[in-house]
């Protein structure tokens, strides 16, 4: 399923889906508080919305810590296109349409994924609700 364990944005939101959540929260839970687990079966079926602030803190600091790495990645990824863009001088030779196409839309794909993650990273750190 293209939804599962992903971070979505459109104009008016951004948010991780669902099912990114319980595996993030599982994370942080201390197996030994049975309290705990039984809060982590009730976020589950959708008893409860989370387990504990301090759980739902630590969720959050990691998901921010995802974001911080799936922006500095797309930053990556953008520079290695130019530099093989630039490398391979592109803008001298004669380039195949397709290769011409290809790269905007690899471009278009890293910009994608800096742009959902900073804005989650975003609206994480302004306390937006998850």
């Amino acid at each position: 399923m293209s939804s599962d364990w992903t971070l979505h944005a459109t104009e008016a939101s951004v948010n991780p889906s669902y099912r990114l959540l319980p595996p993030l929260r599982l994370l942080h839970l201390r197996i030994s508080d049975k309290t705990q687990l039984e809060r982590f079966d009730a976020t589950i079926s959708g008893n409860e919305e989370t387990i504990s602030p301090e759980n739902e803190v630590k969720m959050r600091e990691t998901l921010a810590g995802i974001c911080k790495k799936l922006t500095s990645r797309a930053d990556t990824g953008l520079r290695a296109l130019d530099d093989f863009a630039g490398g391979t001088n592109l803008k001298v030779h004669t380039v195949s349409f397709d290769l011409s196409q290809s790269l905007v839309f690899i471009r278009w794909l890293w910009e994608e994924e800096h742009d959902v993650a900073n804005r989650l990273l975003q609206h994480i750190e302004s306390g937006g609700e998850i």
